[in-house]
């Protein structure tokens, strides 16, 4: 039981995750993802964005490298507030783990930041 307890924490994964991005530029290489997280079940997980001054777009995926295998839609041109998302189906559920992708909306940006929590 007590390595179970150990395996758990070293995955990192939490009811509900944050995360704090640092977009950078060019394109290529700025995509973001956070640590994993739990999901609780709801049908309608989330991202509630402290602010950012660029449009972002954001997804959920399998918490392993290389993270573009998405499993929910993707969210375009987030910049404030909560952005729900739709899993697709087989993926959701009580009890598995993924992480908040994100990627500037615009091909070009300049360097900026985005932070907040979200709930698979």
């Amino acid at each position: 039981m007590i390595a179970l307890v150990i395996a758990t924490l070293s995955v990192g994964v939490s009811a509900y995750g944050s995360f704090s991005f640092h977009f950078k530029p060019p394109i290529t290489s700025a995509f973001n993802h956070s640590p994993a997280a739990a999901t609780n079940g709801a049908l309608s997980p989330w991202v509630q964005l402290a602010g950012t001054t660029a449009g972002t777009t954001y997804f959920l995926a399998h918490p392993t490298a290389p993270y573009t295998d998405n499993v929910t839609d993707f969210r375009t041109n987030i910049t404030a507030g909560t952005a729900y998302f739709t899993y697709y189906s087989g993926y959701g559920g009580l009890g598995q783990a993924y992480t908040l992708g994100g990627l500037p909306t615009s091909l070009y940006f300049l360097e900026y930041y985005s932070s907040g929590t979200f709930q698979p």
